[in-house]
């Protein structure tokens, strides 16, 4: 016996004959010996209706078929169901739906998308994909003063303020701050080819001054008097005593060897007259052997 059509098999073609499937079954049925009257029954009104669609309806109308929405159909007998301005072949990435004037049909998805100025587009021409991205901005040549910034977790300028050298963070070149100045002056001073500093008194300490001998002169009138003076090298000590002078040299045995003789002027120089010394007047008229007085 034929196996029983499937749930989903037509029992009718588009042309409204029956189709194989069923007509095999059908025929099978008919010539079945172990049919039942109720089977008959059942089998001669199948066989009527099967009829009824191949004669068009059976009462001579056609079947209607309309279509909704975007649905639409054509033809009588064979009527063929499509969509509203189908396309048998649309592009690759294509849409069905209304273009820019309302019109329905197939449209490529990117020709929907426009973009501005701000954004590009490219399209692949074998898939239709569509890019978007971001324009390249032209450099204005101009800014403005230094500004805070802040951003979104997208990345988009949300805020602005007044800024400072002091909300930069600070670099490996270090900034020349007050502090760093100050410090690095109190490094250089009183050091070699440093700085000289200034004492409570506004002096130069004298630590940090080379040894300058301050010349001073002494009279003394003795040997004694002369040794017992506190002073320095370079320091002059005149001897009434012996009409001569002596400057103190480096040594320190606290005695006479730590003072150096002056030489006296050469070539038998007159350093005094009568006693008297300074500028002397002799007058012409006075004979070698007179003395001068006070008065001459």
């Amino acid at each position: 016996m034929v196996a029983i059509p499937r749930p989903q098999a037509p029992i009718a073609d588009r042309a409204g004959l029956t189709t194989r499937e069923w007509y095999t079954y059908l025929l099978d049925l008919a010539n079945s010996a172990g049919m039942t009257p109720a089977q008959r029954k059942q089998l001669d009104a199948l066989i009527a209706r099967v009829q009824a669609l191949e004669g068009g309806g059976g009462a001579g109308g056609n079947v209607s078929v309309q279509g909704l929405g975007s649905i639409v159909t054509n033809g009588l007998d064979i009527v063929l169901v499509m969509l509203d301005g189908d396309n048998d072949a649309p592009g690759s990435s294509w849409y069905y739906g209304t273009g820019p004037d309302g019109t329905k049909g197939w449209y490529a998805i990117a020709d929907a998308l426009a973009v501005t100025t701000d954004l590009t587009k490219a399209v692949d021409s074998g898939t239709g994909v569509t890019t978007l991205g971001l324009a390249d901005l032209a450099d204005s040549g101009a800014g403005a003063a230094l500004r805070k910034i802040t951003r979104d977790a997208k990345g988009r300028l949300s805020g602005t303020s007044a800024a400072t050298t002091s909300d930069l963070a600070e670099g490996a070149n270090l900034y020349h701050t007050t502090a760093r100045v100050d410090a690095r002056i109190t490094l250089q001073k009183g050091q070699p080819n440093g700085l000289a500093t200034l004492g409570a008194d506004s002096k130069i300490p004298s630590a940090q001054l080379p040894a300058i001998a301050i010349t001073e002169t002494f009279v003394v009138g003795s040997q004694a008097a002369q040794l017992a003076l506190t002073a320095q090298e370079g320091d002059v000590a005149v001897r009434t005593d012996l009409s001569k002078s002596y400057i103190k040299n480096s040594g320190t045995a606290g005695t006479m060897a730590d003072w150096t003789e002056l030489l006296s002027p050469s070539g038998g120089s007159v350093l005094s007259v009568n006693a008297r010394t300074g500028a002397v007047a002799v007058p012409d008229f006075v004979s070698k052997a007179t003395a001068p007085t006070a008065t001459d």
